[in-house]
């Protein structure tokens, strides 16, 4: 919200040139405005805090913790606001954190790194926003909440996203996209291009692709490492994005898979080159 605010101080900004605009405001009404949504906008900035105390309990963090570690998606997601189920099924939100526990595993230790908080544009509530240092079976990463408090008893989770560490390898994901840096490897651009999905084909036509694939032959792919990842779900279906670093640092790969009849196909290719 705060950048659909920084949009429209820009579009009032651009229209000062001339005495009044089209709707008969003046010069003198649109700074007024201009400086109302500024001063609206530094309420919504988020502001650091040591703990939650002043605004709830803090350990009601723990309690979606534990949801978690439990595999209570039943009460995670009713204790989540209508955002998030206004967006996302339950089945879906239930299927994002078991792929999470089946790529990543079990939580096994959280620690506080940040907490913050900030005013709502458009609720009376504020939104506390927490990340905490997390350890799972198989990675090191970050865990970064977003609750809507209600009181001190209540908050309701708004927002959940984990970032992995830098060069995390998970094991896993090599055997998903063995196939497909084989290909690349061996410059077999035409198995590659079958072995991707419908909608791949569809959004990119066989010379868009050749097109794109004439760019990758002077590029040695069996140097990678895993680099980023992340874990999504949408429409029903799990989606990763997996992104391996080139030859050391001179490229980055990005491949996104999705789950289809049970088996991960090939739906994103991208390559950027590190100049």
């Amino acid at each position: 919200m705060v950048r659909k605010i920084f949009l429209i101080i820009m579009c009032i900004s651009s229209i000062v040139a001339y005495g009044q605009t089209e709707d008969g405001l003046s010069k003198a009404e649109i700074k007024k405005m201009t400086k109302g949504l500024k001063k609206t906008e530094s309420k919504l900035k988020p502001r650091k805090t040591n703990d939650f105390s002043s605004y709830f309990k803090p350990e009601l963090i723990d309690t979606f913790f534990n949801y978690i570690q439990q595999d209570n998606f039943e009460e995670l997601y009713n204790n989540t606001d209508e955002f998030i189920k206004n967006i996302q099924s339950k089945e879906d939100f239930e299927k994002y954190f078991k792929s999470v526990k089946q790529f990543y595993g079990q939580i096994k230790r959280y620690e506080k790194k940040t907490y913050s908080i900030e005013n709502q544009w458009t609720s009376a509530n504020k939104l506390a926003k927490a990340t905490y240092e997390t350890e799972f079976d198989n990675a090191n990463g970050i865990v970064a909440f977003a609750f809507t408090v209600i009181d001190s008893k209540t908050i309701l989770l708004q927002a959940f996203q984990i970032s992995v560490k830098d060069y995390t390898e998970i094991a896993e994901f090599d055997k998903i996209s063995q196939q497909t840096l084989e290909f690349l490897t061996s410059q077999d651009y035409q198995k590659l291009y079958n072995s991707t999905s419908e909608r791949f084909q569809t959004y990119t036509p066989i010379g868009k692709y050749e097109e794109f694939t004439k760019r990758l032959k002077d590029i040695d792919f069996s140097n990678h490492k895993q680099f980023k990842n992340q874990i999504g779900v949408i429409d029903s279906q799990i989606t990763l994005y997996i992104v391996y670093d080139i030859n050391e640092g001179q490229g980055f790969l990005t491949l996104t898979f999705t789950e289809i009849d049970n088996t991960f196909q090939l739906e994103g290719l991208n390559y950027n080159p590190n100049k």
